[in-house]
């Protein structure tokens, strides 16, 4: 699932790329992919949520172990982000009409290190969903201090308070960054996953299956409902949960049982992708757009060449993810777990006798 939403968050940003670079009438705007976007993030959320918490249950119960649940989380999430946002800082610096835009060009550069919430983009845009990562790490970590026993009332408060938040900024109140964050629906979609880790905990489905088509059914027919009534192909902010959250939950409920019961799942050839996804995520619009201003300038016209160009700058994208994932992000993953400070180590005398 992590593959394929990657793949579709790629295409719609080369959409974007595509309307402004290419030298033909645009393709790929004209299948509303924008909204394949939304499902693609919300898919993410999700199985964030299920992956953290499905992980971490052998872990719950004192402070050590939330310290190392955060040390973990930390040193996943922000060396591979401070390296691509260093890639960017002599062109902000330098060219900063190229950054950010769509809001006047405007970084705060120490939120945006640090991906804290504020009032303008990073310098890589896509790290505003990392934003709300960070947000749910932390409440997480809160969790796994205490007994495990504790997670299903503790997730039902967190969703009470989520929902008072919502109401209040759907009745009109807006607040400061960090306010916008913690009101924004999408937060809901975390603790959908920790829900399906829960129920995974307790027993597979036995007809995963079904769950699986259940989960396309209701996100095929709850958008199609939308578009008909609403008459807008872009799913609003307190639609989205609904629409593509719920159904996410249920695929990723139905997929993992398929294969907690030893049944091949029809998607287990994309986990390649899945695994790279991070690294590609983070680096993908730097050089979809960077080929996009080359294609205009060098650019060869015809449909051919621009169907050549768009596939081409997809599939570079996913090479250059996977170098990432192989020689940044895993060595650096390697170098955290040797040097975690919250693992218990023997003394150096004992380690040098083994």
């Amino acid at each position: 699932m992590r593959g394929l939403a990657l793949l579709l968050v790629i295409l719609v940003h080369q959409s974007f790329v595509e309307q402004k670079y290419g030298h033909v009438e645009p393709m790929l705007v004209k299948t509303h992919l924008e909204q394949f976007n939304h499902a693609a993030v919300d898919a993410f959320l999700v199985i964030s949520g299920f992956i953290i918490a499905y992980t971490t249950f052998e872990a719950f119960g004192g402070t050590r172990n939330a310290a190392s649940f955060m040390y973990r989380r930390l040193t996943r999430i922000y060396p591979p982000w401070w390296i691509y946002s260093a890639l960017l800082l002599p062109v902000f610096f330098l060219y900063p009409q190229l950054i950010n835009s769509s809001e006047g060009n405007q970084v705060n550069l120490l939120e945006s290190f640090f991906l804290f919430p504020s009032e303008h983009l990073p310098l890589i845009p896509i790290g505003w969903t990392l934003t709300f990562e960070l947000y749910f790490y932390v409440g997480f970590a809160f969790l796994v201090a205490l007994p495990r026993s504790r997670l299903g009332p503790m997730i039902a408060l967190w969703a009470v308070v989520m929902l008072g938040l919502i109401a209040m900024r759907a009745a009109g109140y807006q607040g400061g960054p960090v306010f916008r964050m913690v009101s924004n629906p999408i937060c809901l979609e975390f603790l959908l996953g920790v829900c399906v880790a829960m129920a995974l905990q307790r027993r597979p489905a036995e007809r995963p299956r079904l769950l699986i088509i259940a989960g396309l059914l209701m996100w095929l027919g709850g958008y199609a409902a939308y578009v008909y009534f609403v008459g807008d192909w872009l799913v609003n902010l307190y639609s989205r949960v609904l629409i593509a959250g719920v159904p996410a939950a249920f695929l990723i409920y139905g997929l993992v049982s398929l294969e907690a019961t030893g049944r091949s799942n029809p998607m287990g050839r994309l986990k390649w992708l899945g695994d790279t996804s991070y690294s590609t995520y983070l680096c993908h619009v730097m050089i979809v757009v960077g080929i996009g201003r080359l294609w205009f300038v060098w650019g060869l016209p015809g449909q051919l060449a621009h169907w050549t160009w768009l596939i081409g700058s997809v599939v570079i994208a996913v090479f250059v993810g996977g170098l990432s994932y192989k020689y940044i992000e895993k060595p650096i993953l390697r170098w955290a777990k040797r040097h975690d400070p919250t693992v218990a180590r023997p003394p150096a005398a004992v380690r040098s006798t083994t």
